[in-house]
């Protein structure tokens, strides 16, 4: 028997879930989203944000639209816009259309609100704010309030911005860690249990080999039912991301990039909003979902705030916190890792991005 038909049967994964949850998306609109992430990743890789540090001033965002196209938007002159674009990425198949705000102004808008959260940490009206994000289908940011009613609308417009890029919506319930070696494989602690995220090692010391999972998951010896597997090593709860790494010391234990759709790739990938992507957890095994959000940041019912998470339609449940998000590219065979549950509330779902895991806890792919 092959290895991941082997893998697949020790996660009691059954063929036909993966296959329902592929159904969700017809095979026209996986066509298009291979060569509009494509197109995408080449254009976010010339604007060498980690070098230049903010995006063009033409560039408003992107995201793919209900058939699986790529929707640029462009701010200014559409046609100058269309010209630096098709410098980058060619005559490719996708759409220019005109928005009102830079993405830089966008993210400008989201460091605003997060400092306002993290200087007023206990003011009322930072308080009522849930969660916020950068919705990138609509150019526009979305804050959501615990009470959204019209005196508490104008008092962060007083006290935070009362820019017309933000609309605001009430909160669908409290943002909760979902805490009840493969991927989406059970981990648990004292305190509870989650999910196995993805394998990787330290750059420091032996290089010792472990996987990573959700820091509020991760505290101490972690066990697989009643037998000691690891410890964690290093974990951080704040800023970007909600992560800890894992080093496995039971020698009987071996962290595997398994996943139903093939071997996870070591690259990691933010998919733009509206792509499709895979979610392995403990609970929900395995799903289908679609990005809502690139950037959004939510604030969790212990009152600690995360930023620059993905965000989903809620496709994870009790139990799933630290699993796998990636995305599945069936054309190349490749399975980029978005990230790792960070949490939900009842209508989304919020992932710690890869990159910025791997970059604050000093992690390498293997």
């Amino acid at each position: 028997m092959d290895e991941e038909k082997l893998n697949m049967e020790e996660r009691n994964i059954d063929p036909e879930i993966v296959e329902k949850e592929r159904a969700k998306f017809s095979k026209e609109f996986l066509d298009n989203q291979e060569k509009s992430c494509e197109i995408y990743r080449q254009l976010i890789s010339a604007f060498d944000l980690q070098k230049s540090g903010t995006y063009p001033e033409y560039y408003g965002g992107a995201y793919i639209d209900e058939e699986g196209k790529l929707i640029i938007y462009a701010v200014g002159e559409e046609w100058e816009a269309q010209k630096y674009i098709s410098e980058i990425v060619g005559e490719s198949k996708y759409t220019v259309k005109t928005a009102q705000y830079t993405f830089s102004y966008l993210m400008q808008l989201m460091d605003e609100i997060s400092s306002y959260k993290i200087s007023k940490n206990n003011d009322m009206t930072a308080l009522n704010i849930a969660a916020y994000a950068i919705i990138d289908a609509e150019n526009c940011i979305e804050v959501e309030l615990k009470d959204c009613t019209d005196d508490k609308v104008t008092e962060f417009q007083k006290y935070i911005s009362d820019s017309q890029a933000i609309k605001f919506v009430e909160t669908k319930g409290n943002y909760s860690p979902e805490i009840k070696v493969m991927s989406g494989d059970e981990i648990s602690v004292e305190a509870g249990s989650g999910s196995v995220g993805y394998r990787a090692h330290r750059r420091r010391g032996s290089y010792a080999r472990g996987i990573v999972t959700a820091a509020h998951v991760a505290n101490g010896t972690i066990y697989d039912s009643n037998t000691e597997i690891g410890i964690c090593r290093v974990s951080q709860r704040e800023g970007t991301i909600d992560a800890a790494f894992c080093e496995i010391t039971n020698q009987n234990y071996v962290p595997s990039n398994y996943t139903p759709e093939g071997k996870l790739g070591l690259v990691e990938f933010t998919p733009p909003a509206g792509a499709a992507v895979s979610f392995m957890g403990n609970i929900s095994v395995f799903r289908l979902g679609t990005v809502r959000s690139t950037n959004a940041a939510v604030t969790f019912t212990d009152n600690v705030t995360l930023s620059d998470l993905v965000q989903t339609e809620k496709i994870s449940h009790s139990g799933d916190s630290g699993g796998l998000l990636y995305y599945n590219s069936s054309h190349t065979n490749y399975r980029y890792t978005v990230g790792i549950l960070a949490g939900s509330n009842s209508v989304r779902s919020s992932f710690s991005k890869a990159e910025n895991i791997n970059a604050l806890l000093k992690l390498d792919r293997y």
